[in-house]
């Protein structure tokens, strides 16, 4: 599926078209991963900190696969992958009251691409990829009969960017070192301009 959006560029300094992505070919993901990989790795060896670094998009492609669970997303701007989303909807259950225990759709990895990432360089290409990312996971949620329900962990560099976005820090998961935030349609329906799908 391909929906009309808009991010912004930073050196026209103007708002342009984009496609959110609904269902990407896995090809396509093990490219794009392969190409962000380099990138980070260079950034990091120039001694920039990089929390996912490590990140491998072709093989989680290659694992979820065909999973029904699983859904990939994407932002493309003039034909090229800007943004990169993997969530789960099937494993995971709100803990925000009132909706303890309900499903959510679950965040597992979502990615800006490196010359669009703040702090991997001076000059961003793009900006609000990830909040069209993050608007997707939030309809797809609805779409789901969620009620808009979403929950991820959030490292360090990202946190205060899902603030922002309206989600509330919920608790430290220790096995991962990472505190898990949830964004609930109905105690944040003010926060966000959630754009139709």
């Amino acid at each position: 599926m391909r929906i009309a959006t808009t991010i912004f560029d930073n050196f026209e300094k103007k708002t342009v078209p984009a496609t959110l992505i609904i269902g990407i070919d896995v090809g396509i993901i093990q490219e794009v991963g392969n190409q962000w990989k380099r990138e980070r790795m260079l950034k990091v060896l120039q001694g920039i900190k990089c929390e996912h670094f490590h990140w491998d998009w072709g093989r989680k492609a290659s694992f979820v696969n065909d999973l029904l669970a699983y859904e990939f997303f994407a932002v493309e701007c003039q034909g090229i992958i800007e943004g990169l989303m993997l969530t789960e909807s099937v494993s995971h259950r709100a803990e925000l009251p009132p909706d303890e225990g309900k499903p959510l759709v679950y965040v597992e990895f979502v990615e800006t691409a490196p010359s669009s990432t703040t702090f991997l360089c001076d000059a961003p290409h793009y900006r609000d990829i990830g909040s069209r990312l993050i608007e997707g996971a939030i309809n797809y949620s609805i779409g789901q009969g969620f009620e808009g329900r979403v929950g991820l962990l959030a490292l360090p560099q990202a946190e205060r960017f899902y603030l922002k976005m309206g989600f509330e820090k919920v608790r430290i998961v220790a096995e991962a070192g990472l505190f898990y935030y949830e964004w609930a349609a109905k105690a944040f329906q003010n926060t966000l301009d959630i754009r139709k799908q």
